[in-house]
């Protein structure tokens, strides 16, 4: 089940400050539509960019209830990834299928022309989410801090204990079953246990998932520390859930 998990961050774009916002929830490749192998960009120029090319605060609040508009009129199989402002525009980003619906292009020119844009429309193949993980998706340490803060609060707002130890089970992603295998051996010795047998997708990434007993207050670390063990497989930390 998707559930949405907007992170927004500052970066440089061509060297231009830029202000990207990224749905962090579509890291876990699970959660992407097998049919949505385009990328679709909506594009508008600023009405009054600030000196650095950014939206001012009264824009970037139009900005926001037009992306949202945009988030709802969408069928199920157009996903709604990012978005990003710099050098005097606004842009959003999207994964459509090949054969996208003729009738969504007016919707969308409607919705931003309501805001008062001219939208332009950029569109290419991209099945295997190239923009979204190069461009879109934040540097791992800046995801990893996301993740962990949201899971976090959600636990100290429901009352949980953070320094009690509980069942914590992480999801990892590999670029083959050899690499996820090598992986839970490595992770075995630090007492990780595989929960579910690794798991090979139809685009050939293999996920995994192993449990340990921690407090989560160490989590931020030891999110980082799976991570680094990972890298080297071109794995990924993607998500932890408590379990108990």
């Amino acid at each position: 089940m998707h559930r949405p998990h907007w992170h927004t961050y500052d970066a440089e774009i061509d060297e231009s400050p830029a202000r990207i916002t990224c749905d962090l929830a579509y890291f876990d490749r699970e959660l992407r539509s097998g049919s949505s192998t385009a990328l679709l960009i909506l594009g508008a120029p600023l009405q009054e960019p600030t000196e650095a090319g950014l939206a001012t605060e009264e824009e970037s609040q139009t900005i926001a209830n037009a992306t949202s508009r945009i988030g709802e009129s969408l069928p199920p199989t157009t996903l709604q990834v990012g978005g990003w402002t710099a050098a005097g525009s606004w842009q959003v980003a999207l994964y459509t299928p090949s054969d996208l619906n003729e009738n969504l292009i007016p919707t969308l020119e409607s919705i931003v022309k309501e805001g008062g844009w001219e939208m332009w429309i950029h569109a290419e193949p991209d099945p295997n989410w190239h923009h979204y993980e190069t461009f879109l998706q934040p540097p791992t340490r800046t995801r990893l801090k996301a993740i962990n803060d949201r899971a976090l609060t959600s636990l100290r707002r429901a009352g949980h204990d953070l320094t009690q130890p509980r069942k914590i089970a992480h999801k990892l992603s590999f670029p083959s079953r050899e690499a996820a295998e090598l992986a839970l051996s490595s992770l075995h010795l630090l007492g990780f246990e595989p929960t579910t047998p690794p798991k090979t997708r139809k685009d050939h990434y293999t996920t995994a998932q192993v449990q340990r007993e921690d407090p989560p207050n160490v989590l931020p670390a030891l999110t980082e520390m799976l991570s680094e063990v990972c890298a080297p497989l071109d794995g990924d930390h993607i998500k932890w859930i408590a379990t108990s």
